[in-house]
């Protein structure tokens, strides 16, 4: 389930990518104006409505167009006369404005894709309506180019989405093996009992009495704890298995002089007494 889930989320969020970049760049600029000063029955492209066309049509797309690559010109244009004439005769003039247009504007940009059309005396006004959009154009060398990434991002979501169940996998794997140990080791420490006596010790006619501690576990051997520091570990006291081997320990730690400074401290503290000398 974790597979599919995440390839289906890396198929939508590869589709909304390239939809986002395809919204962006596809659209780049769109403008529109409206060509006045013709005479009645006039569709010829001069005198005034010439120098509109150049000042309002021709230079701005001129302008747009400097520098510009891999793109798209579309142009439409739509005629318009007034309501003076018949409805036939006013479409038949609109359209000719519209075709006047689009003859001087295609010899301008050759490679334009342009519409010429009539709505008559719709607007009842002499004029040509223009509109023009300008659209950037993926070559088919960038186009196979974003199709192969968009198959390595989606190979790479996959990856990604396996590599993750594999180390799920794996967890799952150790856990399952090592979960006994630990189990064993919580209940351990949950289970463990201890007990503490005091044991008298002599050595060179000078008695002792100190705590023997006694920690064990069930089904486990008892371990008896001395109150001397282990040199090698001072964080962890003398311990042994066995309670002859603790007495035993315990006297020698009492002969030892690297004890002294231990059991001068464990007395001063009363963990170690004197009973006699």
């Amino acid at each position: 389930m974790l597979v599919n889930k995440g390839g289906a989320m890396n198929k939508i969020l590869t589709a909304v990518i390239i939809f986002l970049i395809v919204s962006i760049s596809s659209f780049t600029s769109a403008e529109e104006v409206e060509i006045c000063g013709f005479g009645a029955g006039e569709f010829a492209i001069k005198g005034a409505v010439e120098r509109l066309t150049n000042e309002l049509v021709i230079a701005p797309i001129e302008n747009a167009l400097k520098d510009a690559k891999n793109i798209s010109l579309e142009i439409t244009i739509i005629g318009y006369a007034d309501s003076t004439g018949s409805a036939s005769l006013n479409d038949e003039v609109a359209l000719k404005r519209a075709d006047q247009m689009k003859f001087v504007l295609n010899s301008k940009f050759p490679e334009a894709k342009i519409v010429a059309i009539t709505k008559g005396d719709e607007e009842n006004f002499r004029k040509v309506r223009v509109s023009w959009k300008i659209v950037n154009v993926v070559p088919e060398e960038d186009e196979l180019h974003q199709q192969d990434m968009a198959q390595k991002r989606n190979y790479d979501g996959k990856l990604v989405i396996v590599l993750i169940a594999m180390i799920l996998i794996i967890a799952m794997m150790l856990i399952y093996v090592f979960s006994p140990f630990f189990l064993k080791s919580v209940h351990s420490i949950k289970d463990m009992k201890t007990s503490t006596e005091q044991i008298k010790v002599k050595v060179n006619g000078m008695e002792f009495k100190f705590p023997l501690k006694t920690e064990w576990m069930p089904d486990e051997d008892k371990l008896f704890v001395l109150p001397f520091k282990s040199v090698s570990n001072p964080k962890k006291n003398i311990c042994y298995k066995k309670r002859l081997d603790a007495i035993k320990s315990a006297k020698g730690c009492f002969k030892n002089q690297q004890y002294a400074d231990q059991l001068e401290d464990l007395i001063e503290k009363g963990t170690i007494k004197i009973i006699n000398t």
